[in-house]
């Protein structure tokens, strides 16, 4: 839903926002002007500023009810990366003290396989899923590690730390595309769009002056604020405060500096 938008900076994403709000509360303020029964009057405006206290209230909790949790997931998205790099590592390291040629080719399809994540997984996962790609080189990768055969002592107890990190790395990427998807529902969206409009149709009722202006202007950009913030952390794969592979990429070139 309007995922265009990620296209532009935070801050072009606010300045819409506000501007978008302002032309709404403007719209509907000249149009109540041309309705008789809607003209801002005294009567109206005793009713009207009554109504706006619940109204703006009840908008500025389930916004920042949103914002928490918004900021839940892209800390949660963050976590779910920084383990799947540091499981990756460490199945890396363990390959490179296992002792045995065969882990060589093991470590090229896991290097190409943290590759694939950066540069194939990662831009779908921007549009919501995984790649195909990056599944079928990942197949590499354990395949590799099914066919090393260890030798009796250390290497048979290093074995089964190798199968069990291959199989934390695979439910982590799993976790990682699941996470894809994680954004607030359209319905949130439908739902604040409408609490919004029915709080700047309150405020067209109202006269307006110098001071009543500047009042509205700062109220209505507070919520314009918050709003904006929200949607820029909604999706975690998408914007300027996404998530990025980066913690995959210092990974790689560790394990690209590692020797056998």
């Amino acid at each position: 839903m309007l995922t265009f938008l990620y296209n532009y900076s935070n801050f072009s994403i606010i300045l819409i926002s506000v501007a978008f709000l302002f032309s709404v509360l403007i719209s509907l303020h000249f149009i109540a002007r041309q309705i008789p029964i809607l003209r801002p009057r005294q009567e109206t405006f005793d009713f009207a500023m009554r109504m706006q206290i619940p109204v703006f209230s009840m908008c500025g909790l389930l916004l920042a009810f949103s914002l928490v949790n918004v900021q839940g997931n892209l800390r949660r998205v963050d976590g779910l990366v920084a383990t799947e790099a540091s499981q990756i590592n460490n199945l890396d390291r363990l390959l490179t003290r296992f002792g045995d040629p065969q882990t060589e080719a093991v470590r090229s399809s896991l290097h190409a396989y943290v590759r694939s994540i950066i540069h194939d997984e990662w831009p779908a996962m921007e549009r919501g899923g995984g790649s195909e790609q990056t599944r079928l080189v990942f197949q590499n990768v354990s395949r590799g590690i099914t066919a090393l055969v260890p030798q009796p002592g250390r290497q048979m107890q290093m074995f089964a730390d190798i199968l069990k990190k291959g199989d934390e790395i695979a439910e982590s990427r799993e976790a990682r595309i699941e996470t894809a998807e994680v954004a607030l529902p359209d319905e949130y969206w439908y739902a604040v769009g409408l609490i919004i409009f029915i709080l700047t149709s309150l405020m067209s009722l109202v006269e307006m002056n110098a001071f009543r202006i500047y009042a509205t202007g700062l109220q209505l950009s507070s919520l314009a604020v918050i709003l904006a913030v929200v949607f820029i952390m909604d999706h975690p794969y998408l914007g300027e405060t996404s998530v990025k592979p980066d913690a995959l990429q210092k990974v790689l070139n560790v394990m690209e500096a590692r020797k056998l």
